[in-house]
C-alpha cells in the first residue's frame, strides 16, 4: 500500500473545504444587487436598535423622543415595515432580527471553515487528516 504525502491531502482537502465553505456562501447571497442592500440595511438597523438600549420598550422610549422625520432618516426600512404592517418600529425589527436568524450566516461558515482548516493542518497524520474532513459537518 502506498503511504500519502500528509502536505499533499492537507493542500488538496483544504481546497475543497474552502470551495464547500465558498459555495456555501454564496448560496446565502440573494441574485440581485436590491435585495443585498436590503438585508443589509435591515440588518444595520436591527444593530442599531440594540444598540440603543437593553430592552426593546427603552430603546422605543428613547425612540418616543425623537421626531419622526429622525426615525424616518434612521430606520427607514423598519419604519416602512412598521407602517406596512400597521405595528411599531419594534416589531419590524423583531421581524428583520427573526429573518437575519433562520438560517447559517456568512459568519457561521467562515468560523467553520476555519475550524476545518485549522484541525486539518494541525493533524498529524493523512489518515488524521482525511478522518477530520470526513467527519466535518456544515452549518445548516
Amino acid at each position: 500500500m502506498m503511504m500519502e504525502d500528509a502536505e499533499k491531502v492537507a493542500t488538496k482537502l483544504l481546497a475543497i473545504v474552502k470551495a464547500e465553505a465558498e459555495q456555501r456562501k454564496m448560496t446565502l447571497l440573494t441574485p440581485g444587487a436590491a435585495k443585498k442592500t436590503e438585508y443589509a440595511e435591515q440588518a444595520a438597523e436591527v444593530r442599531l436598535f440594540w444598540s440603543l438600549g437593553d430592552t426593546a420598550a427603552a430603546v422605543m422610549n428613547t425612540i418616543a423622543l425623537w421626531e419622526e422625520s429622525r426615525c424616518m432618516a434612521v430606520f427607514p426600512c423598519a419604519m416602512a415595515n412598521a407602517a406596512q404592517f400597521g405595528d411599531t418600529m419594534d416589531k419590524a425589527i423583531e421581524r428583520f432580527a427573526v429573518g437575519i436568524g433562520r438560517s447559517a450566516s456568512k459568519e457561521t461558515i467562515a468560523a467553520k471553515e476555519q475550524r476545518i482548516c485549522v484541525d486539518i493542518k494541525a493533524a498529524p497524520t493523512f489518515y488524521d487528516k482525511r478522518a477530520i474532513f470526513a467527519r466535518r459537518a456544515w452549518p445548516a
